[in-house]
């Protein structure tokens, strides 16, 4: 209920360096944009790498055929907060393809 109310109030995602709630929000909402039921960005402050491992295990799903590379577009890792809010102001939705291909 939360990260569903979460959604509907929301104009965007954005996700600070956490914990386990943390990960699985992202994952969460990168999932439902995927599916189709959201356009909204998502944007990861990624400070110093924290989120590097998850990034790259989900390369390793793309290099394993079990993600697809256009997938790497559903969020975006900030390096810093000025890199956030500027693509946050830029951002434009993507139309991603069927998505059980």
């Amino acid at each position: 209920a939360r990260t569903q109310r979460m959604a509907d109030l929301s104009d965007a995602f954005v996700a600070l360096p956490g914990g386990m709630g943390t990960f699985e929000e992202i994952l969460e909402v990168m999932v439902l944009k995927q599916l189709g039921y959201h356009r909204k960005p998502i944007a990861v402050l990624d400070l110093d790498g924290y989120y590097e491992p998850l990034w790259t295990q989900i390369q390793r799903g793309i290099d394993h055929a079990f993600v697809k590379a256009e997938y790497l577009g559903l969020w975006y890792p900030a390096p810093d907060v000025d890199a956030l809010l500027r693509y946050l102001e830029s951002y434009q939705p993507h139309g991603y393809g069927l998505k059980w291909q």
